[in-house]
C-alpha cells in the first residue's frame, strides 16, 4: 500500500537506484499526459511508485484524480480510503 510519496523521494535520491533517470523521465511523461487535470510532481511520483512496486493500492483523499490516473497506462488504482 502506498501511503505517501516521501519514501519515494528519498529513493529517487539514492545513488544506487539504477532506474532514477527512468523514474524522473516517466514522471515528466505522466505530468504531460495528465496536464488537463493537472497532475503534479507528487501525484506523478505515486504513479511511478505503483509501477515500480507492481500494484496500485493507495490511500488518498484525491478521489477525482486517482480515479482517472492509470499505472502502467492501463491499471486503475485501488483507493483503500474508499474501498
Amino acid at each position: 500500500m502506498i501511503l505517501a510519496d516521501t519514501g519515494f523521494f528519498i529513493a529517487l535520491g539514492n545513488n544506487r537506484d539504477r532506474d532514477q533517470k527512468h523514474h524522473i523521465t516517466r514522471m515528466v511523461e505522466l505530468m504531460r499526459r495528465y496536464a488537463n487535470l493537472p497532475m503534479d510532481f507528487a501525484d506523478s511520483s505515486l504513479v511511478v511508485l505503483a509501477e515500480h512496486l507492481g500494484h496500485g493500492r493507495i490511500l488518498t483523499s484525491d478521489r477525482r484524480d486517482f480515479n482517472i490516473y492509470r499505472w502502467n497506462n492501463t491499471n486503475p488504482f485501488e483507493n483503500l480510503l474508499i474501498a
